[in-house]
C-alpha cells in the first residue's frame, strides 16, 4: 500500500504519514496508482459541484466553486507546472532559454494568460455538462489525465539539468510494466463506471500524448515536471470539452 499513499501524498495536499521512508522502486511503482487517485480527485469536485447545485446555486457558481476546491485539494500542482511551460516555450528563444525561463519561479505573461484560459474552458466545460453525467464526465477526464502523465513519463525522456528532479528519478526507473499495470487501472476504472464512452479517453491519450513527447524532444530533448503538469492540464481539458459535446444539457 506504500505506492499508493505515495501517489496520494504526490497528487495532493492530504496530509498523509508514510509508514516507512520510500526508496526510488517505491516511488516509481506509485505511478501504477496515478489513475486512482485522479479518480478520486474527479469524484471529489464532481461531488462539490453536485452538492452546491442541488443546493440551488447556479450553474457557474457551483463550476467555479468545484474548480477552487479541487485545485485546494491538489495544490494546483499541475497549474503551476503548466504556467511554467507556457512561459518557457512562449518565450524562450532556444533550448538553454527554455529551460532557464521554466526555470524561473515568477509567472510571466503566457502563463497567466494560459491559466486565465484554462480557468475559462474548465467553466464553460462544466456549465454545459448535464448534471447527471458530471461524476462520469470529471472521473473520466482526471483519471485519463493522471494515466497520461504515467505514459508521458514512461515513453521520454528526461531533460538531463537535475539529477534528483522527480522527472528525472521517474523516468530513468519507471519501465512499461509500470504503464501496463497503471493502464489496467484505469480501465478498470473507466469500465466500471461507464462501458459505453470508455473510447473517449482512450483516444484522446493515444493521440495527445505521442504530440506532446514529440514537441518536447524537439524543442528542449526531454521532459521536465513542469511539462508532465501541462499534459496533465491539457488532457482532463480535452476529455471535459468533448464530455460537454456529448453529455451537452438540454437546459
Amino acid at each position: 500500500m506504500l505506492p499508493l499513499f505515495i501517489a496520494v501524498q504526490f497528487l495532493t495536499r492530504i496530509p498523509i504519514r508514510l509508514s516507512e521512508s520510500p526508496d526510488k522502486d517505491d516511488f516509481t511503482s506509485s505511478l501504477i496508482y496515478f489513475p486512482l487517485v485522479g479518480a478520486l480527485i474527479g469524484s471529489f469536485i464532481a461531488l462539490i459541484w453536485n452538492s452546491f447545485f442541488y443546493l440551488g446555486f447556479s450553474r457557474s457558481l457551483s463550476s467555479a466553486i468545484s474548480i477552487v476546491a479541487g485545485l485546494l485539494l491538489t495544490g494546483a500542482l499541475h497549474e503551476d507546472g503548466t504556467a511554467d511551460t507556457l512561459d518557457g516555450f512562449g518565450g524562450g528563444k532556444d533550448r538553454n532559454d527554455i529551460l532557464r525561463i521554466m526555470r524561473d519561479s515568477q509567472v510571466g505573461s503566457f502563463g497567466s494568460l494560459g491559466i486565465i484560459l484554462i480557468v475559462i474552458l474548465r467553466m464553460s466545460a462544466l456549465e454545459t455538462i448535464d448534471p447527471s453525467k458530471m461524476m462520469l464526465s470529471l472521473v473520466l477526464a482526471h483519471t485519463w489525465a493522471r494515466f497520461a502523465a504515467v505514459t508521458l513519463t514512461v515513453i521520454s525522456p528526461a531533460v538531463q539539468r537535475d539529477r534528483l528532479s522527480t522527472a528525472m528519478i521517474l523516468c530513468q526507473n519507471s519501465n512499461w510494466t509500470h504503464l501496463l499495470r497503471s493502464w489496467f487501472v484505469a480501465l478498470c476504472i473507466t469500465y466500471w463506471i461507464s462501458s459505453s464512452y470508455f473510447w473517449v479517453p482512450i483516444a484522446i491519450t493515444m493521440v495527445v500524448v505521442p504530440i506532446l513527447k514529440r514537441w518536447y524532444l524537439r524543442n528542449i530533448g526531454g521532459i521536465t515536471g513542469d511539462c508532465i503538469g501541462f499534459c496533465v492540464v491539457m488532457i482532463e481539458l480535452l476529455i471535459l470539452s468533448v464530455c460537454s459535446l456529448i453529455f451537452a444539457s438540454a437546459s
